[in-house]
């Protein structure tokens, strides 16, 4: 029997991640995940203390906001048009 040692253990066994670990992974601070998860820019957040986010719609943010060579710094922005060979 695995009993996890910390609330980020137990979080992680359900599949969420914190908003520590999204703002690690990104490169975004604190408070403009927060900001995201308020805007629902990042879904199906739930307050156990803190935000948590289930770890594929965390992901599907990531896949949805990573477009471009400056990847986050997009963020809150249009991706640019595709031109039209020719």
């Amino acid at each position: 029997k695995i009993i996890p040692e910390s609330q980020k253990e137990v979080t992680r066994m359900l599949g969420y991640i914190s908003v520590r670990e999204m703002a690690e992974r990104t490169g975004l601070s604190e408070e403009r995940i927060r900001q995201l998860i308020r805007t629902h820019e990042i879904p199906a957040a739930i307050k156990l203390g803190g935000w948590f986010v289930k770890v594929e719609d965390f992901e599907a943010f990531l896949r949805k906001r990573s477009y471009g060579p400056s990847g986050f710094g997009n963020i809150g922005k249009e991706p640019p048009a595709k031109r039209k060979a020719g």
